[in-house]
């Protein structure tokens, strides 16, 4: 950040105009930030339907693929836990 540098105002004129200075160059880095904001993230405009059923789709299959999600991470933790399958002994895997 700037250093601080002592100044000393002979009035209150001064002041006011120190003020005024400072006032203006807030001002001018607002509308700075501000365009630089807005070239970052420009709006996407969709002209076309082929691009509005993209996007459409892309949603969908994120909606989707994040309750996959949910729903493995429910069972993994919350779920019914499967049950062992008991061990067939060498005879009964052969006649049934």
């Amino acid at each position: 950040m700037n250093q601080r540098i002592p100044q000393h105002f002979q009035s209150l004129d001064d002041l006011q105009l120190k003020k005024e200075e400072i006032r203006a160059q807030i001002r001018e880095n607002n509308v700075q930030i501000q365009t630089m904001w807005q070239e970052l993230f420009p709006k996407q405009t969709q002209t076309t339907p082929t691009s509005k059923w993209s996007n459409a789709m892309t949603k969908g299959f994120g909606v989707v693929d994040g309750a996959i999600l949910g729903w493995k991470i429910y069972r993994k933790f919350w779920g019914k836990k499967p049950q062992k399958k008991k061990k067939k002994g060498f005879l009964s895997s052969i006649f049934g």
